[in-house]
């Protein structure tokens, strides 16, 4: 895609190598997902966009029939890895289809048909019976906000001067409208998220995970085109390509270097009273009383596993300590829970039946008969 943005230079192609680089700078974006999280649909979605994106650049060279074939494909899998991914292409998709006049209206919407029925028929079927998935959008949860450091100083003002030598430009459609599809995404689920009361409005910015890729194609275009269209003489394109590739790295390396260390979510006393539960228990039907809202998810899902399309997984009170200590006197209580001893007063203490002790963690159940409705799932996977 950066070099299909660089124009008629012959250089191109060089200097998107060297660009592509650019896109490593804001590790924490590309990397994070799967190397420190262990998120490997994200990882995988984000694989399948820029395959959509990369299609879309083909067709929009050349109208044609396989390079949508190929998006729908690739959408299908987007949607199966990542679902919260799709915005951003469909919107460009749509951009590039419906600000194209010099196509037929009847060829257009064969070529939408081509690029659309494919996903659209794969989500109608894995929905079916699974409507729970569709609260997915207000999830809450950690995730990484954008900032000066995470992204430097340097690709943010590449890219804005790309934007600008880019305009007008038929190769940037694409790109342009993909950036527009991140705003557009990132903005309603912001929005979503502060109606609800979410206040990590998660889904928002884990749309910006998708950001370095265009950021750093239109890096390229500032440096191929910029120059020349500014009528300012340019350096050669291998020693262009050398000095962007030696900035990219230097800058990652420190980043790298000067990141501070990051606790994790669940300490070996809680996972060992978890994988005790899940041996022992039925998974459904524990509650969490820890301190931290990250701990109680990762508990849910990556410990016990939890599925991750359920009525308990989507509620933001089955991670909250306040309303789980509440509701453990209540009539729709739990009979079973993974206490972090530190995160309960005393008087809490006194009415947990004790099952099991791993240091500052332990296993409680009821002292009186409850019933719990998810006591049959299956075995996890």
């Amino acid at each position: 895609m950066a070099s299909r943005l660089g124009g008629p230079y012959p250089e191109r192609v060089l200097l998107a190598f060297a660009a592509s680089a650019f896109a490593l700078v804001p590790h924490p974006y590309v990397f994070d997902s799967f190397m420190r999280d262990g998120f490997l649909p994200q990882a995988m979605s984000e694989t399948f966009v820029i395959g959509m994106w990369w299609a879309l650049g083909v067709w929009n060279a050349s109208p044609r029939r396989r390079p949508m074939a190929l998006y729908g494909l690739f959408a299908c899998g987007a949607f199966l890895a990542w679902p919260i991914d799709l915005g951003p292409p469909v919107v460009a998709l749509v951009g590039l289809l419906v600000f194209r006049g010099e196509i037929s209206l009847r060829t257009r919407a064969v070529h939408t048909a081509w690029a659309l029925v494919p996903p659209v028929s794969v989500a109608a079927t894995y929905i079916a019976g699974r409507s729970a998935l569709l609260g997915m959008s207000g999830t809450p949860g950690a995730v990484l906000r954008p900032d000066l450091w995470t992204f430097g100083p340097v690709l943010p003002i590449l890219a804005l001067l790309g934007l600008f030598a880019a305009r007008g430009a038929p190769s940037a459609r694409p790109t342009l409208w993909l950036l527009l599809g991140i705003a557009a995404q990132w903005s309603v689920l912001y929005l979503q998220a502060l109606g609800a009361g979410n206040a990590s409005a998660y889904m928002a910015f884990k749309t910006l995970y998708l950001l370095p890729y265009p950021l750093a194609t239109l890096a390229t275009v500032a440096l191929s085109r910029g120059p020349a269209d500014m009528g300012l003489q340019r350096l050669s394109p291998c020693r262009l390509a050398s000095l962007l590739l030696a900035v990219s790295l230097v800058e990652s390396g420190i980043r790298l270097w000067r990141r501070p260390p990051e606790a994790h979510a669940i300490s070996e006393p809680i996972w060992r009273a978890g994988v005790w539960a899940r041996d022992h228990l039925p998974r459904g039907c524990i509650a969490y009383m820890v301190t931290d809202d990250d701990t109680a998810y990762w508990l849910h899902l990556a410990v016990l596993r939890n599925p991750r399309a359920s009525p308990r997984t989507t509620d933001d009170a089955t991670y909250d300590l306040t309303q789980t200590s509440l509701r453990w006197y209540q009539s729709t209580a739990l009979p079973y829970a993974i206490v972090d001893l530190d995160a309960v007063s005393t008087s809490v203490r006194v009415d947990l039946e004790e099952l099991v002790r791993f240091d500052t963690a332990t296993v409680v159940g009821q002292r009186r008969p409850v019933t719990c409705a998810d006591e049959h799932l299956p075995p996890p996977p």
